[in-house]
């Protein structure tokens, strides 16, 4: 894609949704020579792309395309909620990570009780829920796994 390229997209996702204009006066430089930056036409200084990469909240890396980016293993919602994360006191990190745990043992139960069984009802199969089974099962009726089949 190239560096201009790259740092279009990461102006235009960026939470702050700055301009061309803002970046610009957050860099101290005309707004024609931010522009040629995201045209392909100049390129910054090392000290400028350092600036650049830290405004808009991404590695020089993922500017220059580098390979090296670790930031592209995540998604936008997945960064933004790591930046939530980070910001949160120790102990409120403690209870988000209780309540992820909590979340993913209920999850794994669903997963678990969501597995399909066969059934035999008037000589058709069928493929149930684990609600349905529960119900099934309370009203008396046979239910038969993969393993009892």
């Amino acid at each position: 894609m190239g560096f201009a390229k790259q740092l279009k997209i990461a102006r235009q996702k960026n939470k702050n949704k700055y301009t061309q204009q803002d970046i610009a006066d957050i860099l101290g430089i005309d707004a024609s020579a931010y522009s040629n930056y995201e045209t392909g036409k100049r390129e910054p200084n090392v000290a400028k792309l350092k600036e650049i990469a830290k405004i808009l909240n991404v590695s020089v890396d993922f500017l220059l395309e580098t390979g090296l980016e670790k930031s592209n293993l995540y998604s936008i919602q997945e960064k933004e909620f790591l930046d939530k994360f980070k910001r949160l006191s120790p102990s409120r990190q403690n209870k988000i990570n209780k309540y992820i745990d909590i979340e993913l043992e209920e999850q794994e139960e669903e997963y678990t009780k969501k597995q399909y069984l066969k059934i035999a009802r008037g000589g058709q199969e069928e493929l149930v829920s684990s609600k349905d089974i529960d119900e099934m099962i309370e009203q008396g009726e046979q239910v038969f796994s993969d393993d009892d089949l």
